[in-house]
């Protein structure tokens, strides 16, 4: 009887182990600032950390709100025009994605992201999303920097955004 436990152990064990093994993971993180006056010209670095490659990628910048040095607002507004889109994104590799905007609203005050990535795991046939945000935070000498959001919050384009 205690080898039919232990036996179930395992199993349950390896599955765990082989799924969280070949599951997708991605990661986005703000990386170059082609005008340092300008948070909006920041490139994400997109990295597939996983173990398999992803195909079908589609990669999407979102103002979801920024806020202008004169008290102007924009919110919920797609800024790639064309999604950038890989067919595979092997693993271990990594896009840099650039989150520009035509719509002009500088100084950007305040500002809030997401860098949104769509794909097809291997071996499963059905696409995913994932969404990562960010916000500004003033660094030294006022300049602003993208910082990630740690946890997910929902708000109302009326609302202000978080601090």
């Amino acid at each position: 009887m205690i080898w039919k436990g232990i036996v179930s152990f395992g199993v349950l064990l390896g599955i765990w182990t082989g799924l969280t093994y070949f599951a997708p993971q991605l990661s986005a993180t703000p990386s170059t600032t082609l005008i340092e006056s300008d948070p909006m010209s920041t490139y994400f670095l997109i990295a597939n950390e996983g173990n398999l490659e992803i195909y079908d990628v589609a990669f999407t910048c979102r103002i979801n709100f920024a806020t202008d040095g004169m008290g102007n607002h924009i919110a919920m507004a797609e800024t790639n025009i064309i999604p950038v889109f890989r067919s595979r994104f092997p693993s271990k590799d990594k896009i840099g994605l650039p989150c520009l905007t035509f719509l002009k609203f500088q100084p950007l005050a305040k500002g809030d992201i997401s860098i949104i990535v769509q794909y097809r795991p291997s071996f499963w046939p059905y696409r995913k999303s994932s969404e990562y945000r960010f916000r500004t935070q003033k660094g030294d000498g006022g300049k602003l920097y993208w910082i990630p959001e740690v946890a997910p919050f929902v708000f109302s384009p009326l609302d202000k955004p978080p601090n």
